[in-house]
């Protein structure tokens, strides 16, 4: 059904992450914005809902090649309230790129903000 909202967010360009640091991650790019829940212009690390209702949030990403370590995904609510997280520990008998992949349903009220860190 195209009348629930929904967007399509992402960077263009490579983050660089200090590792043991906590970083929001910000979306430069839009695929699509039914309803004006992300602004390239401002706040580019938030989702914000437009109307009370449950939100399905999807992330794929992908980590620098190293065998030690852990990567770690949060989803948090009003940059305070952590509804998801995912945390992998490296494979440290290979050396490769980590793709990550992390899913969750929220149920947000209106004006609420999702920023995934």
């Amino acid at each position: 059904d195209t009348a629930w909202p929904r967007c399509r967010v992402y960077n263009s360009t490579l983050m660089a992450l200090t590792t043991g640091t906590v970083t929001a991650l910000t979306f430069d790019s839009e695929r699509y914005d039914s309803a004006a829940l992300h602004s390239t212009a401002s706040d580019t690390s938030r989702l914000t809902a437009p109307v009370t209702g449950t939100y399905r949030i999807f992330f794929t990403g992908q980590f620098a090649s190293s065998a030690v370590g852990i990567r770690s995904i949060e989803f948090v609510v009003n940059g305070t309230t952590i509804i998801a997280d995912k945390t992998e520990s490296a494979d440290v008998a290979t050396d490769f790129k980590s793709s990550f992949i992390c899913a969750v349903s929220a149920e947000t009220n209106s004006n609420e903000s999702l920023i995934m860190s």
